[in-house]
Formats: C-alpha cells, structure tokens, sequence
C-alpha cells in the first residue's frame, strides 16, 4: 500500500499513519468496505503483536489465508496498472 501512495506522490507519515493508508488505498482505488475493515483489523494485530506481545492463532491465518492472497494479488495489479 505504501509503494502505491510513493507511485502517487502521496506522504503519510506520523501518529496514526498506517489507519489513514488503509482509508486513503480503500477510497483511492475501490476496495469494498469488508476489505477496509479487514486490513484495520491486520493493522490492529500486527501493533497488538509489536507492543502488547499479543500472539495471532494459526487457525486465524488458515481461515483468512485466501482473503490476504486475494488482496495481495490486488495490490499487485493496482501497481502493474500505475
């Protein structure tokens, strides 16, 4: 999502940072609102894991591994497109 925001000349940095990427990408280019709330929920692990040492279930991963390959392979189309 980064890489599509630097391809786009756009900056987002400081406090808050990640949630505004995932609102800017979803509005930006058309993701559905489950995909939105989806990647919010990653981000919201992914700072749970950094500074709470919270620990993701693997039946977690092996329940949403083909929704995180599917918006992987979004975003891989969205920069090809650029």
């Amino acid at each position: 999502m980064k890489a599509l925001t630097l391809l786009e000349g756009v900056k987002i940095r400081g406090e808050g940072a990640h949630q505004e990427l995932i609102d800017y990408i979803s509005k930006k280019h058309s993701l559905n609102e489950q995909e939105r709330l989806f990647l919010q929920q990653m981000r919201d692990y992914r700072n749970r894991i950094s500074y709470e040492g919270f620990i993701v279930h693997q039946n977690y991963i092996l329940i949403n591994k083909s929704k995180i390959v599917e918006i992987i392979e979004n975003l891989k189309k969205l920069l090809k497109n650029l």
